[in-house]
């Protein structure tokens, strides 16, 4: 989340052009088109979520083949990371869904209702927020999504809260005040800011890339202990004693 609530990021694009009047009005929709560049250029961590879905079953294949993503407010999906098919009756193994894109899917199963009910293996987005399962499931399931979205919008922040970005307040003011200089015919001074901007923007994505525990999972005679082997998803094979 931001630093400055949205009323104190509108107060410094503001004074920036001696608290001029005119400019109030567009402030929502510049910050706005300023923290969406932003978000554009990089998935940031912030931007993340992830929610659980149970399926139903219904006398309506045609209801049933679809699932909504439930925790999404006042914001639209960016990309999909993964969709996990869970099940806690232990009938059915866990596996992640495979994706499939909107043209092969009506090209392979225009009507995935009229085949038999099964647990989920495929899924496609033909809307933003709505996923279509196939097959159709035969049992209730849980459901596990992980996705990036966009920022909201200011108008549904409100002035006296934060922006989804985090830390990245001295990127949105510099930003909306090349974006407002620009538009009002100031390209000298919109290039000005906007230097200042592209700056900062460098030392931000550095900033976001950075991870401190960057060893990732493998396995070795060095770090596989307490395992079994046979039911250790990072263990590949077992020879003798030895675990690869």
């Amino acid at each position: 989340m931001s630093i400055l609530t949205l009323a104190e990021l509108k107060t410094e694009v503001s004074k920036s052009f001696a608290s001029r009047s005119d400019i109030d009005s567009r402030l929502n929709n510049v910050i706005d088109l300023a923290q969406l560049r932003i978000a554009r250029i990089h998935d940031f961590d912030e931007l993340r979520q992830s929610a659980t879905v149970s399926t139903v079953v219904t006398g309506s294949a045609i209801n049933d083949k679809t699932i909504t993503f439930p925790a999404l407010t006042d914001s639209r999906i960016r990309k999909v990371y993964s969709m996990r098919l869970l099940d806690s009756s232990g009938i059915v193994m866990a596996r992640k869904l495979k994706k499939v894109l909107a043209r092969n899917w009506d090209q392979q199963i225009p009507e995935p209702e009229f085949f038999a009910r099964g647990p989920c293996t495929h899924y496609t987005v033909y809307e933003n927020n709505k996923f279509e399962l196939w097959r159709v499931p035969d049992a209730v399931y849980t459901i596990s999504i992980r996705v990036s979205r966009w920022p909201k919008q200011a108008a549904d922040t409100g002035d006296g809260n934060v922006l989804d970005l985090e830390n990245v307040d001295d990127l949105v003011i510099n930003l909306a005040i090349s974006y407002l200089y620009h538009s009002l015919g100031r390209t000298d001074k919109g290039r000005q800011f906007f230097a200042i901007y592209r700056g900062l923007a460098v030392e931000a994505l550095i900033e976001d890339d950075t991870d401190y525990d960057e060893q990732m999972a493998g396995i070795s005679r060095d770090n596989i202990g307490g395992t079994r082997g046979y039911d250790d998803p990072f263990v590949r094979s077992i020879a003798g004693d030895l675990y690869f």
